[in-house]
């Protein structure tokens, strides 16, 4: 006989009976090995966004699939995409895809998990969380963008208001041009330019004193991080109405002037400190005309050495009083202003 055979209270094993069929009491009856239920194959979240990306849902299903798994899965997908998926994804995504908290997170680890040779796929996600074209100026001085630049353009845009950069209609584009020092300018058109070279240590590079005085907020802080809110400012400004909200009391009533003449004393009026009540009237005369010619000069840094030499105040070394007169001038808001030096950034700032 072929195999067993089912025999009353027994139990059939599903062995072959003759011929190689189940045996004669099979009929109806599972075999040991159909009974086992096939393993489940391990979830592969690499091959799910990427079927996904190939598919018909492009894209924004890849993307959407990423948000829902683990951060640290969403880094290694991110990471094992190669260079390739991570084009297409970065450049068929739109910003309708991405926004929401979720999605600025995902986009950043994308960003952080993109190698720094894919200069464009970083230039997509920066644009991509800012809304904003990321590229070269167009000009001869245009230089890529380069990873480091990029981080801390989108550590500094991050902390601004959203108002100020992705939904500040007069802000489009961020650009970067070569320079051999970290500056800026902004443009009319809504771009906002950054300069700086290979050789620039912009996430160590901190303000000393080239643009402050020492009771200045940004004194001793990073010259890269400054220099992009400055140029982004410049687009707020345009974004609230510039001049014209500038010369309200709510934009610090501003005032526009046409020339240099007079401007010391316009100065020392509006700070009404003591040159401006000073009760001879040859000296304030004298001081003002020292305030002027450094204003006429760009020299602000040669204030306190010419107003020491101004004849009264020559022997202030030695003399008390003349001392005293020279303090006090110097600490008149209207000398402290003209101390913390104004220096225009770049060609169009």
């Amino acid at each position: 006989m072929g195999g067993y055979e089912r025999r009353p209270g027994g139990s059939d094993l599903g062995q072959a009976g003759p011929g190689g069929g189940a045996g004669a009491g099979a009929v109806g009856a599972r075999t040991l090995t159909g009974a086992v239920t096939p393993a489940a194959r391990p979830a592969d979240p690499i091959r799910e966004v990427t079927d996904l990306l190939n598919g018909p849902g492009g894209a924004a299903a890849a993307f959407e699939k990423m948000k829902t798994l683990e951060e640290a899965q969403q880094t290694t997908v991110a990471t094992r995409l190669g260079a390739a998926p991570r084009t297409r994804l970065s450049t068929n995504l739109q910003r309708g895809d991405v926004t929401g908290e979720a999605g600025y997170a995902l986009l950043r680890r994308c960003f952080d998990a993109t190698p720094a040779t894919e200069v464009a796929t970083l230039c997509r996600w920066t644009g991509l969380r800012f809304d904003l074209t990321v590229s070269r100026t167009t000009d001869g001085t245009g230089a890529p963008w380069d990873k480091r630049g990029l981080r801390r353009c989108w550590d500094v845009l991050q902390a601004l208001p959203a108002a100020h950069v992705e939904n500040n209609a007069d802000l489009s584009s961020l650009t970067r041009y070569r320079s051999t020092s970290i500056e800026g300018w902004a443009s009319d058109d809504g771009e906002a330019a950054i300069g700086y070279g290979n050789s620039n240590r912009i996430d160590t590079a901190v303000e000393t004193g080239d643009f402050t005085d020492a009771r200045d907020p940004l004194r001793g802080k990073n010259i890269f991080d400054a220099t992009v809110r400055h140029e982004i400012g410049h687009r707020v400004d345009a974004s609230v109405g510039g001049p014209a909200y500038c010369a309200t009391d709510a934009g610090g009533g501003w005032q526009t002037w046409d020339s240099i003449d007079g401007m010391a004393e316009r100065l020392v009026n509006a700070s009404g400190g003591k040159i401006s009540t000073w009760p001879d009237a040859a000296e304030k005369t004298a001081i003002i005309g020292v305030l002027q010619a450094v204003i006429a000069a760009r020299k602000p840094n040669q204030i306190n050495t010419k107003l020491a030499a101004l004849p009264f105040l020559s022997r202030h070394a030695t003399d008390a009083a003349q001392r005293a007169k020279l303090d006090d001038i110097k600490n008149d808001e209207a000398v402290a202003a003209l101390q913390t030096r104004q220096k225009k950034i770049g060609t169009k700032a």
